[in-house]
């Protein structure tokens, strides 16, 4: 379920309190929709458990009542509501981690000086600088033969050779950086799962996340009418991004009591960090 708050009206008081006007109106329109139940008040209750408990510690999180933190938990709940599309559904859980990833500085653009040594720099600040002196002289060429609309793509290119430089970090490997960060075995399982049992397209986990993450979110649909995509692979990132999600929330806010994973599909009862190294890579849907 999903609600937003919403305000019936709003009222104009004179100095002494009084009501001077009220004008009624709907300035945000309540959603409710069923969706994944991660805490259930029928089945996860005991010590340390249940959405009392959570409520009650969840004023002493730092993260508690922030912007990124209210963005993500939004992003978490669409992400779980039925109505949805996958293509919805997994958009919703990206922009999640998009959040949490820009959130706690993960995604650092690597330049030569963080990533190369002195003779390895100077090396490739020469090539830089013959390309740019190059592509100069062509856009010069181009310019002299009349030819002005090739002159300007030339320049545009050499333009950008100073970006070219330097390494920006995937949205995949920005997502096993933050499992990283709150602990989360799952990337480490994932991959030992691809050694032993190659993906057809032959992609590490973080190309997969960030090859779905393109096409929900630039392309904005899933070929899998035609074959192009495989929709169970699809389906089991969704459950598997959705439980991580939920899981790092919940270490956010320190609970540590029982829960529903979407990677269990029937109903259960499995604390915070059921998750470890010895986790078959199965019980997360691969």
């Amino acid at each position: 379920m999903e609600s937003k708050w919403e305000a019936p009206w709003i009222e104009f008081r004179d100095d002494r309190g009084l009501l001077v006007r009220r004008i009624h109106a709907t300035f945000w329109r309540s959603l409710f929709s069923k969706g994944h139940e991660a805490i259930s008040e029928e089945f996860h209750l005991g010590e340390r458990s249940g959405t009392g408990h959570l409520l009650t510690i969840a004023p002493s999180s730092p993260d508690y009542g922030t912007a990124h933190f209210r963005i993500v938990l939004q992003h978490i709940v669409r992400g779980g509501l039925h109505g949805y599309t996958i293509q919805d559904k997994l958009d919703h859980l990206f922009r999640a981690l998009d959040a949490l990833c820009e959130q706690y500085a993960l995604k650092k653009t690597g330049t030569p000086v963080d990533t190369l040594g002195k003779h390895h720099r100077a090396a490739l600040s020469k090539v830089f600088r013959d390309a740019t002196k190059t592509l100069g002289e062509m856009a010069k060429q181009a310019e002299n033969q009349g030819n002005e609309a090739e002159a300007k793509v030339i320049r545009r290119i050499a333009a950008q050779l100073p970006r070219a430089k330097n390494i920006e970090m995937g949205f995949g490997k920005a997502v096993i950086a933050l499992l990283e960060k709150f602990g989360l075995p799952d990337g480490e399982i994932v991959a030992e799962h691809y050694e032993k049992e190659p993906r057809p397209d032959n992609r590490s986990w973080s190309d997969v996340l960030s090859y779905y993450r393109g096409l929900a979110m630039h392309r904005g649909y899933f070929d899998t009418d035609e074959g192009r995509h495989d929709l169970d692979d699809i389906v089991r990132i969704f459950f598997h991004l959705h439980d991580i999600l939920l899981r790092t929330v919940f270490k956010m806010l320190e609970y540590d009591g029982a829960y529903q994973p979407p990677v269990t599909h029937m109903t259960t009862a499995e604390r915070t960090d059921w998750v470890n190294g010895n986790t078959p890579a199965s019980r997360l849907g691969y």
